[in-house]
């Protein structure tokens, strides 16, 4: 089987699909756009969840029993690891299967917890919601709270961010994978082959070339230069030139002779320009102290 590794174009979502070389294009697609709308949806349920547990210290769910909570809890924690994007390290493939019943799973417990999520024969719970929603008249938290609930229960609740079958495409290598073909007419009859794609809208055509570095890692080695240029700001002259990711360049150094008595050069050497030397016009003078011999280079004038 052929393994999709699929990205958003914001790069923010990737997750894994398989299909067989013979599988119809069409059908593909089709399935992996329905797995990015239950993804979108359901970490939009999962975030839901997260502020009724702990939104201003757990105030719209201080009413519910500890074994509801800890339901709740243990929802979150599943419907997070099943969008997590790391299980693409994993080598986890998630189907459409498991993630449609985590959503239904998500709005029945919601209907049978929340009041507020149960249909009435006067009016269904999100209409009721929406009316709620869109109250100036009542508490800024009483429309927050119906907007949580619309999140766990409306399908059509993150429908913006969703794609339409009819209007994506799937790329690969700046390629479109049209419908209407067999996979392997573009991948080849390898089932061992493994490709990155991407769905874009048709209107919008090829998406943007992938980035070489992640945000994360972008974002990493700014701090890291960050750092080290605020560190040679605060070097002196002297440890700067012996920092080792200083590269030394010839003014750094000034080169001398020691004369003899005759006038002829002792020797020849280069000395780094520690002192801020800025002629070659140098007279050295050897000072023997205890235990040590140093060499002072004095500029004349």
């Amino acid at each position: 089987m052929v393994l999709f590794h699929m990205k958003s174009c914001d790069d923010r979502d990737e997750y894994l699909y398989s299909a067989l070389t013979t599988k119809s294009t069409t059908e593909i697609r089709d399935e992996l756009v329905f797995i990015h709308n239950a993804r979108v949806r359901l970490r939009s349920q999962t975030l839901s969840i997260y502020n009724l547990l702990y939104e201003n210290d757990g105030e719209h769910t201080k009413n519910k029993s500890e074994d509801t909570k800890e339901t709740l809890k243990e929802i979150h924690e599943a419907a997070g690891y099943i969008t997590k994007p790391d299980r693409v390290k994993e080598r986890v493939i998630v189907g459409k299967d498991e993630l449609s019943a985590m959503i239904e799973k998500i709005e029945a417990f919601a209907r049978e917890v929340f009041p507020e999520c149960k249909d009435t024969p006067e009016i269904t719970a999100i209409d009721s919601l929406w009316k709620k929603r869109d109250d100036a008249d009542i508490s800024e938290d009483d429309r927050l709270r119906a907007w949580y609930f619309l999140e766990l229960i409306d399908p059509a609740f993150k429908e913006r961010d969703f794609f339409d079958p009819e209007k994506t495409s799937l790329w690969w290598a700046g390629k479109q994978i049209k419908p209407d073909h067999v996979l392997k007419d573009f991948t080849g009859a390898n089932e061992k082959s493994k490709i990155v794609a991407k769905l874009q809208t048709a209107e919008k055509g090829c998406p943007s070339r992938e980035q070489r570095l992640k945000y994360e890692d972008q974002r990493s080695l700014r701090e890291h230069f960050h750092e080290r240029k605020e560190t040679f700001k605060q070097l002196e002259p002297s440890e700067l030139a012996n920092h080792k990711n200083v590269t030394r360049k010839p003014g750094d150094f000034v080169r001398f002779s020691a004369p003899t008595s005759n006038g002829t050069a002792m020797f020849s050497t280069n000395i780094k320009n520690n002192a801020g030397l800025t002629s070659l016009n140098t007279n050295v003078r050897t000072i023997h102290n205890p235990g040590k011999v140093e060499t002072v280079v004095e500029e004349s004038g």
